[in-house]
């Protein structure tokens, strides 16, 4: 029986990947390097020492991820102040039907606490969710089972007892090595064969995830 359901946020709640995606590539030109949309993708769902350790790999130590990265933070937080947070559909219904359930809900982001506060309390869902769990609070992040371990542990539920929404490869491995039923609801990457077999379910919307809820892995959404 689901007991509870862990959110990854960006690319599953809020519509942020994209926004990311264009705020890194204004900051690469800003700092004479080519973030492209293609660079970029792999790091999704990553954590910030990862994110560095790939583009540094990639485009050399000359590259200044700190700099990158508070540009691109910059636009990102300009860009929510002045236009909201971009809501995912089926996110409010969602969770109001959780919430309705009296199922227990966390947050498992790999962004830094104080940007998942800020979007949570700028979407105005933050008194949904039970535990807030953010990469920084753990010592790896995703695809180590460490954030997702922690959430669960946050619920005070058994990882079995717990769905996990993820958009990325690196999010569904993370959640199905910590014990959870992970449910994959693609953004900017598509379903990866490799992971493909460790679903639960994949669902198109937020909206089919309240199906999967009610009935099971026997109304499982493709």
């Amino acid at each position: 029986m689901i007991s509870g359901v862990v959110f990854d946020m960006d690319g599953v709640m809020f519509d942020t990947e994209s926004l990311a995606m264009d705020a890194w590539e204004a900051a690469g030109e800003a700092c004479g390097f080519p973030l492209t949309r293609s660079l970029m993708v792999p790091t999704v769902g990553l954590n910030e020492n990862d994110t560095a350790h790939y583009l540094t790999m990639s485009l050399g130590t000359d590259f200044d991820y700190g700099a990158a990265r508070s540009i691109a933070m910059d636009s990102i937080t300009s860009s929510i102040r002045e236009y909201g947070v971009p809501i995912k559909p089926g996110l409010l219904p969602l969770l109001d039907h959780l919430h309705d359930l009296g199922l227990r809900l966390a947050v498992a982001s790999s962004s830094p606490q104080d940007h998942v506060r800020f979007l949570l309390d700028c979407a105005h869902v933050a008194p949904y969710f039970h535990a807030i769990i953010s990469a920084d609070l753990v010592e790896r992040g995703k695809p180590a089972p460490d954030i997702y371990r922690a959430a669960v542990g946050a619920l005070d539920l058994a990882p079995e007892q717990c769905v996990a929404l993820e958009d990325s490869p690196q999010g569904i491995r993370s959640a199905y090595d910590a014990g959870l039923l992970p449910v994959m609801i693609p953004d900017l990457v598509p379903v990866d064969p490799a992971v493909a077999p460790l679903l639960y379910a994949q669902c198109t919307t937020l909206s089919d995830v309240i199906t999967l809820v009610n009935w099971g892995p026997l109304t499982q959404v493709a």
